[in-house]
């Protein structure tokens, strides 16, 4: 299942849809923990790094790392209205996967 969300783009919201907007984004920002965020975005910016490095990535700018990881964090959190996960928690706890690279380096960081 796929939501489909379909905004008019040259609609105007009404002073009330962005009050409640308003107050949905605060909502929002009281659940996303930052610091994971930063800390992921850091071993994504590493990772494009040693990607580039080993040739993987070839002709990449080392100073375009910084935003390359922010763009590669904000399509994934766009993607995130499509996900029907987001309605149910199907894995309960964060665990990291053993096969996921950047899973293995959070949990490194959480032992720090």
């Amino acid at each position: 299942m796929k939501l489909e969300l379909e905004l008019d783009a040259e609609a105007e919201p009404t002073p009330v849809e962005r009050l409640i907007e308003d107050l949905v984004y605060e909502h929002l920002i009281d659940l996303v923990d930052f610091d994971r965020m930063y800390e992921l975005e850091q071993i994504v910016e590493l990772r494009l790094g040693e990607l580039v490095e080993h040739g993987e990535l070839p002709g990449i700018a080392e100073e375009t790392f910084p935003e390359r990881a922010a763009a590669i964090l904000a399509r994934a959190w766009h993607r995130l209205i499509d996900d029907p996960r987001r309605y149910v928690d199907f894995k309960g706890r964060w665990e990291p996967d053993d096969t996921c690279e950047i899973c293995r380096a959070l949990a490194e960081r959480e032992k720090t």
